[in-house]
């Protein structure tokens, strides 16, 4: 039998190591303000607020005692909540009463109030906007300037180059933020100072807070979501002609990984066989691989802010790394108080997709670019919204020079406003309609006094009146106007 005589030795490797030093001990305080009034500790039944990132709005909600009648609120009241480890005068969150209902618990008459975050009035403000090969800071900077009164964003603090050309009509400004953050992979929220923060997907990672296996409370679901993944994307579009298209993108690693998880989309714009190849590589792209998402909860993290990357650590579970955070809520009422975390990874856009949502955003045709309040439109299909006419005649839906006639005019009927028309804006639609061969006439006190106006010019009147009228002169056999709208404020 043979015999091993050779020398032993122990195999070694180094492993990086984190010790987490507990943070000493200190008192929390907060403190709830209503109207600019303090209300008092022992009213307070109830205390909770989210902040998010991006594609959520925070609120908050209260609960406060009311058997003595009180406190009576009737809705855009202020709400600010202060927190820290001193004197509670950090504000951590601001908004305004949305909802307050009456209720009934073993305590007495309560009224549970529910707020929305300070940046929620932005969803009820609508864009209108075009910008070509633009820097994207300089179109939020642009936007918070002009649409979002008392708001800041200082684009040295947080800086976007990446290009863009898009155009908005009428979009409520937060989708308008949501489109800034798909195109250059941002994240963006509004801090309690109502400056915008918008920084790159996972750029920050929170020094101060950190979820360990001394504050932790409870980790669900913390690993590869797969509920969104799709590895066989079936695109389904027609030919000018109305013949099928169809392209198919696969992903056979995935495939092997997760079971065929298909998705078909259904797109009457895709005409051509390259399109519905570009469409379905970049959905593939995008879906095949599962994301790291899942919730936490641990002692209360007063310094974490959303769109942070947070270290969470737990061994047992086999959990140990940085995380980011979507979504936020600190319950200051719970005992202990703690916050829960919604996680979700940074995925990267195709650049496939990227050009897609490029041209998306760029396609939209933009109707009342100097958002006029309404409009005097003539389409030519009769004459019942024409008063004089001269050399001039409709026919076959257009307005123009009548036979063997080189010019001609019109004047429409009057249109009444509620108040002085200030400013309008004309769009004409028909052919020959360059140089001097028309001209346009606007009179805002019927007809009294005409100025002339430019199509596709923003004009303000220096007269004053309700009374809108359009004249028209038609200097050649060769215009044919079939529309205008006039459109005024």
């Amino acid at each position: 039998m043979a015999r091993w005589t050779g020398v032993a030795e122990r195999e070694s490797f180094a492993r990086r190591a984190i010790v987490w030093l507990p943070k000493p001990y200190q008192r929390l305080n907060w403190a709830l303000k209503i109207g600019g009034t303090t209300i008092p500790r022992d009213k307070i039944f109830g205390i909770k607020y989210t902040h998010s990132v991006t594609d959520e709005i925070g609120q908050c909600n209260i609960e406060i005692n009311n058997n003595d009648g009180s406190y009576s609120y009737s809705g855009g009241e202020s709400i600010e909540i202060y927190v820290d480890y001193s004197d509670a005068s950090t504000l951590k969150w601001k908004g305004e009463i949305e909802r307050v209902e009456p209720a009934f618990q073993d305590k007495g008459r309560t009224i549970k109030i529910v707020g929305r975050y300070t940046s929620a009035k932005l969803m009820d403000i609508t864009v209108t906007k075009s910008y070509a090969n633009t820097e994207i800071e300089d179109i939020l900077e642009d936007i918070v300037n002009d649409y979002a009164t008392g708001f800041t964003y200082n684009k040295t603090t947080y800086p976007c180059s990446t290009i863009a050309t898009l155009n908005w009509e009428n979009k409520p400004f937060w989708e308008c933020i949501v489109d800034l953050c798909n195109l250059a992979q941002y994240d963006c929220y509004v801090n309690t100072s109502d400056a915008f923060v918008f920084r790159s997907k996972g750029s920050v990672t929170n020094e101060d807070e950190a979820m360990v296996h001394d504050n932790v409370l409870e980790i669900s679901g913390l690993g590869q979501d797969i509920v969104k993944v799709r590895n066989k994307i079936i695109v389904n579009g027609k030919d000018k002609d109305g013949t099928p298209i169809v392209y198919t993108a696969i992903d056979s690693d995935s495939q092997t990984n997760y079971k065929i998880r298909e998705k078909v989309i259904t797109d009457t714009s895709i005409n051509t066989n390259a399109d519905a190849k570009e469409r379905a590589e970049a959905e593939l792209a995008l879906l095949k691989d599962a994301e790291t998402a899942g919730e936490a909860t641990s002692l209360i993290m007063v310094d974490l802010n959303p769109g942070d990357n947070v270290w969470i650590s737990y061994p047992m579970l086999d959990v140990h790394d940085t995380y980011r955070v979507v979504k936020l809520e600190t319950n200051l009422y719970s005992i202990p108080p703690k916050t829960k975390v919604w996680i979700n990874s940074v995925k990267k856009l195709p650049s496939l997709f990227k050009d897609m949502m490029k041209r998306d955003l760029t396609s939209e045709a933009i109707q009342n670019p100097e958002r006029m309040d309404y409009s005097f439109n003539m389409t030519f299909d009769d004459e019942t919204q024409i008063s004089t006419k001269t050399n001039l005649e409709v026919s076959e839906g257009v307005l123009k020079a009548e036979g063997g006639k080189n010019a001609g005019s019109m004047v429409s009927v009057n249109t009444t406003a509620t108040e002085n028309i200030t400013q309008a804006y004309i769009i004409p639609n028909g052919n020959s309609l360059s140089g001097n061969t028309i001209t346009y006439y606007l009179s805002n006190n019927g007809g009294n006094t005409w100025e002339i106006v430019s199509s596709k010019t923003l004009y303000t009147f220096t007269s004053a009146g309700r009374q809108l009228r359009l004249k028209i002169e038609i200097n050649s056999a060769l215009v044919e106007l079939d529309s205008i709208s006039v459109m005024y404020s």
